[in-house]
């Protein structure tokens, strides 16, 4: 039997959505938040096209931002890519906020609802509400708003049946906001699982990849090369 790992359990749910847009997922408690952000953006369905903030806030040190690498400076945050899960929300009732797209505004409350041991190196959707909504499409409203045009009863029915297909690449016909496939998302998760956690490459075949590129580099150049 696979000895298994601490894990959390979380309830996040994008926030204003009514009927819940909601997933529960179960992860290591040693996640990274900058892997963390992949696993949401796999469960919602989001195209990671956008900048993105983890926020804690705790009665000692105020709200504590959290965001990629590559514009924590820019936006005066802290480095998610170096940031453990459970050193920021490790018991249960934790509360954490992601946004995703700063223009949107896309609000997820991140709830640590359980601490269960997990098995290594796996992610997991335990549970889903509705599929995530359609990216670039204005905010939880204007997200409302295109469903209801896409049901053909408005003015711009039309209109939107054409920005869905040519935005998104998704069929209006097939479109459904109650349906959320876990299964997918799970198959997805389990490649990035994957990818997170895939074995360091030996000593040997390093040695075998680069041993072309030091052999070219080492060579005697030509007359003609010179």
């Amino acid at each position: 039997m696979t000895d298994r790992v601490p894990g959390l359990q979380l309830h996040v749910v994008i926030d204003e959505s009514s009927p819940p847009i909601e997933r529960t997922l179960s992860v290591p408690a040693d996640i990274l938040l900058s892997d963390l952000h992949q696993v949401i953006q796999t469960a919602f369905g989001w195209q990671d096209r956008h900048l993105y903030q983890f926020s804690v806030s705790d009665t000692f040190r105020g709200q504590r931002d959290f965001t990629a690498a590559e514009s924590a400076a820019e936006l005066e945050a802290e480095d998610a890519s170096h940031t453990e899960l459970v050193a920021v929300a490790g018991w249960t009732g934790a509360v954490l906020a992601y946004e995703y797209d700063f223009g949107d505004a896309w609000d997820h409350l991140v709830t640590l609802v359980g601490n269960d041991p997990v098995l290594p190196a796996h992610l997991e959707c335990i549970a889903a509400s509705r599929r995530g909504p359609v990216e670039d499409c204005g905010g939880i409203h204007g997200y409302y708003k295109l469903i209801e045009a896409l049901k053909g009863q408005q003015q711009d029915s039309a209109d939107a049946v054409d920005w869905l297909e040519s935005v998104s690449g998704e069929a209006a016909t097939a479109f459904d906001a109650a349906h959320v496939d876990v299964k997918a998302i799970n198959q997805q998760l389990t490649e990035l699982a994957r990818f997170f956690w895939r074995p360091a490459l030996s000593p040997e075949v390093i040695a075998a990849v680069v041993h072309p590129v030091q052999w070219l580099l080492q060579r005697p150049m030509t007359c003609a090369e010179k």
